[in-house]
């Protein structure tokens, strides 16, 4: 202020100056005060701790830092991700570990539609997801049938697991179970099936055509 005074420059010339500098400094500003709020949002209500397991838009992964402006999460590929505390505050945030480390699985299948094969399949579905190691009986394993295909009928095994980690090899062992089963059973799984029908084609193919139908 002396110097500006020694110049000649009075304060009634600086205060418009000072008045645009500072809202340019605030709009400069106001992402890192927004991630500073967001962080101490975090340390006090806690909506996230380290170790939990979140996913955020197409990230999943576990927290291993929460800062004050920013928190890491290592993702499931290997990745370490830093993620603003303002994401983690404002967006659409799934803490799969908050109170519970319970997961539910939903794996459907598809078996084709005879008499008396729609009772024997869910039978054969409650039986085979209450044997894989992981699968918790408390709530027990369900089997539903959720709808009708292209000649199928559709199931749904519902199971929980302990863990979150342990989701994904559970579901793996479970679904090979259950085609092992099938195959055992002698219930098929139907595939789509299409109608060809051909208008025109040249005297040679139509030859060979009927020569393999007959």
């Amino acid at each position: 202020m002396l110097a500006f005074g020694v110049a000649g420059v009075g304060p009634e010339r600086l205060a418009p100056r000072g008045g645009a500098l500072g809202v340019g400094i605030g709009f400069g500003l106001q992402n890192v005060v927004s991630t500073f709020a967001s962080g101490l949002i975090l340390v006090a209500e806690r909506p996230i701790e380290v170790g939990d397991i979140i996913e955020l838009g197409p990230l999943v992964g576990t927290v291993r830092r929460i800062g004050i402006r920013s928190s890491t999460v290592a993702s499931l590929d290997g990745a370490e991700v830093i993620v603003p505390n303002a994401d983690l505050i404002s967006g659409r945030l799934v803490n799969w570990t908050l109170t519970d480390a319970r997961r539910r699985l939903e794996l459907v299948r598809r078996h084709e539609l005879r008499a008396g094969s729609p009772e024997r399949a869910r039978a054969l579905l409650l039986e085979v997801a209450s044997s894989p190691p992981g699968v918790l009986h408390d709530p027990p394993p369900d089997v539903i049938c959720v709808g009708f295909g292209d000649s199928s009928v559709d199931f749904a095994i519902r199971a929980w697991t302990a863990g979150y980690r342990e989701a994904i090899q559970i579901e793996s062992r479970l679904a090979v179970r259950v085609h092992a089963a099938l195959e055992r059973e002698g219930i098929e799984i139907p595939f789509p099936q299409l109608a060809l029908h051909l208008r025109s084609v040249s005297p040679e193919v139509a030859k060979e055509l009927r020569a393999d139908v007959e």
